[in-house]
Parts: structure tokens; sequence; C-alpha cells
């Protein structure tokens, strides 16, 4: 890569690269240049400048709230902390409207954000928060409305109170865990912490020598208060590649970290950066921390890649493909205004769960979205998880989509040769063959048969490449490959003749001469090939046939 980005760099410009490594080579499939204006001085533009808050606790202070409970522990650890006002839904019921004008007004000027806590006895994740308001009547309306949701839930008025703060103007938002040996982790991204849940990010590894590893990612996005609401909004350039987080600001988000655990044992912290611009320590402000802990579901080594995932950003996504054939992946980046639902993201586990889907997720595995679909039993797949070794290996191969759009894969083998069967297969019950599809057969013959290969042409691009083609639904299970036909309404495979098809043997396959290999296929029929001095059969028929 490094001769690549020499070359590219001798051009001139920005570039964003396509590319995949087959253990030998580097296959550059794609690369654009990228039209820059001019760069920003910050990610989130000029913030006002401030100092980091020590905070008081104002209005209901003794409500048994889990997150007061979390601002009590900064004030015992004499960490700095937002000045918050909590109201509990007593005391709001109770109250006029001139009374909470007046205790909200005390927090000062600037944008307000309302959050919701519950009596410790409730533990949900993503329990309602607003959007930054300007005026205390907006904060009142907000009320109103949630404390009806409230009342609908079932919770009773003791049992829930709002959470009345100042916006702080942060450039970043962190998380971190510290595990049992000491080390901890952080995911980082420009903006605010609900960024986090669904985002690409940067991640930190720091160790009990201090030595800070770094996983640094591309952040297209970030979110951002606009308008009294939450907004995803571009990361400008050149901060959408660069570092969130120095390795000052790690380490020192490491050791608060520490701190913390040492108080109110295995938890995760939530962090905001660079308050009021300020880079360093001196920018921190401890935020709130939870007592989940987050690890990775398992990869699995699946044809997830071949099939088209889907995208599901709210709920009427998810609808629309409940009692369709399921997807092999689907990707979660739901709108502002679903990116707090829990219960969206509850039915999006559940549902990934029993039929067996990957959730491909972007966000930090520290974030509560994370716990939300993990929790359900869905198999949720990060980016740093798809770096992990399958242990098999692997073969880049191009597969054609249905439309003929074609894209050079890396698949492991054991699940490119399955492809293979089903190419090979769907080539074999077709009316008639041109010379591609020759070609096509040929090339899906070197990813099925190892003793085929030596026919591949040494240096000859993406021409050197098997062929395969998409399936349009999932394999059927282990040892069998159901067949696909191109076009709606042809017949179905019980009702098919023995169908083959001849390709002529050139060059080294005549060495082969002999060969012969069955592939079992669903419905009680199996691929049968043959090599010959002067050709190559390809037949689909009944399991069990004579030649």
């Amino acid at each position: 890569m490094r001769r690549i980005a020499r070359y590219l760099q001798g051009i001139g410009g920005r570039w964003r690269v396509e590319w995949l490594w087959d253990g030998e080579r580097i296959w550059v499939v794609q690369a654009d240049s990228v039209r820059e204006g001019a760069a920003a001085d910050r990610p989130l533009g000029k913030l006002p400048s401030v100092e980091v808050p020590r905070g008081r606790l104002l209005g209901s202070v003794r409500f048994p709230g889990r997150k007061l409970d979390r601002w009590r522990t900064f004030e015992q650890l004499d960490l700095p902390r937002i000045e918050l006002l909590a109201i509990d839904g007593r005391r709001y019921q109770t109250s006029r409207q001139q009374e909470l004008i007046e205790a909200i007004e005390e927090l000062g000027p600037g944008p307000l954000v309302v959050r919701t806590d519950l009596a410790a006895a409730h533990d949900p994740l993503l329990l309602p928060t607003s959007g930054p308001m300007s005026r205390p009547t907006d904060v009142l309306s907000y009320m109103r409305e949630t404390s009806e949701r409230f009342a609908k839930a079932g919770v009773p008025s003791d049992g829930w109170a709002f959470l009345v703060a100042v916006l702080v103007p942060a450039q970043a938002s962190a998380w971190a865990q510290i595990d049992a040996a000491g080390e901890v982790t952080i995911t980082a991204l420009w903006g605010y912490p609900d960024g986090l849940l669904h985002l690409p990010h940067d991640s930190y590894t720091i160790d009990t020598t201090s030595e800070v590893e770094v996983l640094r990612s591309f952040k297209p996005a970030c979110l951002v208060p606009r308008a009294g609401k939450w907004v995803t909004q571009s990361v400008p350039p050149p901060f959408d590649w660069q570092r969130v987080l120095d390795d000052e600001e790690a380490r020192a988000i490491a050791q608060l970290a520490r701190k913390v655990a040492d108080k109110a044992g295995p938890m995760q912290l939530l962090v905001l950066a660079q308050v009021g611009g300020l880079r360093g320590r001196d920018g921190l402000l401890p935020f709130h921390f939870t007592r989940l802990t987050s690890t990775p579901g398992p990869v699995r080594s699946a044809l997830a890649a071949e099939r088209d995932e889907v995208v599901l950003r709210r709920p009427q996504d998810l609808d629309a493909i409940a009692s369709d054939p399921a997807p092999a992946a689907v990707r979660v980046e739901p709108s502002p205004a679903w990116l707090r639902d829990a219960g969206f993201l509850t039915d999006i586990g559940a549902w990934a769960a029993s039929r067996g889907v990957v959730i491909l997720f972007a966000g930090s595995i520290l974030g509560h979205a994370f716990h939300l679909l993990s929790n359900a039993g869905a198999t949720v797949v990060t980016p740093r998880d798809s770096r992990i070794d399958h242990g098999e290996p692997l073969c880049t191969v191009v597969v054609a989509h249905y439309g003929g759009l074609e894209r050079v894969r890396t698949l492991p083998c054991q699940d490119a040769r399955q492809l293979a069967v089903e190419t090979l297969a769907a080539l074999a019950i077709n009316a008639s063959l041109d010379a591609d599809d020759e070609e096509h057969v040929r090339r899906a013959l070197w990813v099925l048969h190892p003793a085929l290969h030596v026919d591949r042409p040494p240096e000859a691009g993406f021409e050197s490449l098997g062929w395969l083609r998409a399936g349009q639904e999932s394999l059927n299970g282990p040892g069998t490959v159901p067949l696909f036909m191109d076009t709606a309404g042809s017949a179905p495979v019980a009702q098919l003749a023995r169908s083959g098809i001849t390709v002529p043997a050139t060059g080294r396959d005549k060495s082969n001469a002999g060969l012969r290999s069955t592939f079992p296929l669903a419905d009680g029929w199996e691929l049968r090939i043959s090599v010959g001095e002067h050709q190559i059969d390809v037949m689909v028929r009944p399991a069990g046939g004579v030649d």
C-alpha cells in the first residue's frame, strides 16, 4: 500500500482507495479523487470559551436515580461534573409553571438539554433525552410530553425525574472501559455522545504502562445540536481521518476510568472531550458511567458478502423485510429521530436473532445501542471484528450480481466453492451458452476444483480470478446447494431433465483427463464434472446417476 500511496501522492490531492489483499498481492479495485473545500479549523467550528465545570446538584437532590448516583460518585471523587437540576415526578406535578421556570433559569444562559432518570429499581437503556432548547417554555413542553409517556408506561411519579443542564460545548465524546488486568479501551468520535451509538469512530487501547495503541477510522459524520434537535453532520477534512484524541487525552481518560473503577467497580465511563476547545487533560469532563461491560459477538463465516445487506434506519425498514427471505446481514444506521429509540433497537436485535441474521454495527461497543442489540440475542459484528482471522483460507474472486454488477470479493474458500457449485449448476441448465458463458464456466471451475487451477493465466489482471454468480437466497444447509433460475417463472429443479454443458479442454486441462467429481445439490440432484482429452462436461442430473 505504501507503493500505491506514493503513486497517488505524486498525482496530488486526496484519494479514497478500495482494495483487497489475498495474502500474496494487493488488488486495487477503485480509486476516487476527493474534492475538498477549505479545511476547517475545528471539526465543530469555534466553541464558546468555557472552563470545565465543577457544578452543583440542584432541586430534588435525594432522588434515588442511577444517573444522579453517578453524578454523586464524581462529586465524591472530586472530579469535574456538570451543574444539574433534578426535578422528580412528584415535584413536577405539584409545582406551578413559574416555579419551574425560575428553577430552570437558575442554571444560567445557554441551550438546555433535558435527560430523564429512573429510580434504582429500574435500569433501562436509552431513556428519553431532549434536543437542545433555548427557552424555558420549550423545556416545559418537553417535560409535559415526557411525563405523559411515563404515565402511559405505568411508571409512578416517585419513580422518575427530569435532569436539566446547560449543553456543554465539546468537540468530542468518548466511552472508556477498563478490564480486570487494568487495560483501558476507549472509543471516541467528534461531536456529542449519541453519535457513538451508531457512527464510525476511533478506538484506543491503553495498557498498564500507558502505551497507547490507536485504531484510526474514517469518520464521515458526527452528531451535533442544531435548531432545537440533534442532527447528523459531515465531518470536514482533515478531521474525518485525523485522530480524535491525542495520546495525552487518551492517557488522561484512562486515568479517569481507573479512578472511577477503583470506587465503583467494573464500569464504562462516558467523557466529554475538548470542552470549550481545550485540548488535553484540562478539556475533559466525566459525564456518566454504566455498570455494563462489552464484548463483541462471535464472527461467523458466512456468504454474507455475496448477498446485499439491508440498511435499517427506521421501524418501517424493519417492517418491510420482516416477512421476506432473510438477508445475510443488516446494517443498523438509525435516522436522528430513532437514534435513541430502545424499542426499535430491541426489535431489530430480536428479529435478527430469530432469523439468524448478522448485524453489521459501526457504533461503539461501549455504547447503549450495542448492548440493546446483543442482549436481544443477535450476533453483532463490528468493523474491528471483521479483521479477525477466520481460521480458514481465503479466496479472491469476481462475483457477478443480478443486474450485471461485478465486484471483486475475498471469501472463505469453502464458501467460494459452494457458490461455484451453484454458479455451474445455473449455467448448466441454461438453454444456450455464448463465449462469455464458456469463459465463466472455466473460471468457476478454477474455484471449485484445485486440479483445474493449472489453466489459470498467471498474469492477466482480474481475468486471472475465478468468476462466480451471487445466489438470490441463503445456502440450503451443510453439503447441499439450491439451484436458482435467472428469470421469473423458470421451471423448478425437480421438473428438469438431465442438463449439461460442454467447454473445450485447452492447454494443460488435458493433463486432468479422466477426472470425475460429483457435488450434491438440493432436492435429490447433483452436479457432475468430467474432464476428457478434448472437453470438460458439466452436468446437472439426479443424484446417483450413471455416466
